[in-house]
């Protein structure tokens, strides 16, 4: 049979639906690369497998990028799909070789009415699902930092070793001094 070149109609898809797929395939990318860091860690997947399949999964995000960045949507949406996969066969292959998944340890505190959840580091803190709720996420380096940028506060602990941080008061503006002294004799 044949090929009818006369009557043969080219289906183009509209630049407006190549950029809603691309957008799409990247957001469905973005998710897995979420869920995988939630699972392994951040940037810790690649370092559980053989260092040749490393190089080529950083190689195809590489490829992710420069597609990204070129504008080209059909190839960007291309690579995106070849990225997902890669971050499927790199999971598939860390369990099969016996790595273990992140499981961290999240201490969550209310404070002013928002979550607050401690960590031990960043493979933690990419661990971590806030589920259906905002939650802000600080490691123990970074409360760490945060102690040292409020040196009264970590000397009054190191002096009172038993004392506690409590939500602090303000107090008011000294009016000693605007309403003047009570001198008890005349000048």
């Amino acid at each position: 049979m044949a090929y009818d070149f006369d009557n043969a109609t080219i289906q183009a898809k509209t630049k407006q639906d190549m950029a809603v797929e691309m957008v799409a395939a990247l957001n469905k990318l973005d998710a897995t690369a979420r869920a995988m860091e939630r699972k392994w860690g951040a940037a810790r997947l690649p370092s559980l497998v053989p260092d040749d399949l490393a190089a080529r999964f950083y190689n195809q995000h590489r490829k992710v990028a420069e597609a990204s960045h070129a504008h080209d949507d059909a190839t960007t949406v291309e690579q995106a799909e070849r990225m997902l996969s890669a971050w499927q066969y790199l999971d598939a292959e860390a369990t099969r070789l016996g790595a273990e998944p992140i499981h961290p340890s999240v201490w969550e505190v209310v404070s002013g009415g928002k979550v607050i959840a401690i960590v031990r580091d960043e493979d933690e803190a990419a661990a971590v699902d806030p589920g259906d709720r905002y939650v802000t996420v600080y490691t123990l380096a970074e409360i760490a930092r945060l102690l040292e940028a409020n040196p009264t506060v970590c000397a009054i602990k190191e002096r009172f070793p038993r004392s506690q941080v409590i939500e602090p008061r303000t107090r008011p503006p000294d009016t000693f001094w605007e309403r003047g002294d009570d001198i008890p004799f005349n000048v």
